[in-house]
């Protein structure tokens, strides 16, 4: 489900992520970390961290609509 996000609206991406974390079981939580730190950005105060993929370098959103439009 985490490689999903990856067609979700870049502006929608981190929502998305937890959304979709509230459904997913116990036993992934270190998945779920992992791609936390590394893909959206740990929560911090009111805003995130940096991720070290940010969003944009991985998210295929707007390379398929335009894909479409073409």
């Amino acid at each position: 489900m985490l490689a999903a996000l990856a067609f979700v609206p870049l502006h929608n991406v981190v929502k998305a992520f937890e959304e979709l974390v509230d459904y997913l079981p116990e036993s992934i939580l270190p998945v779920v970390d992992y791609f936390e730190d590394n893909f959206i950005g740990r929560p911090m105060r009111r805003t995130r961290r940096t991720p070290k993929f940010q969003p944009k370098l991985w998210n295929l959103y707007e390379d398929l609509n335009h894909r479409n439009m073409d």
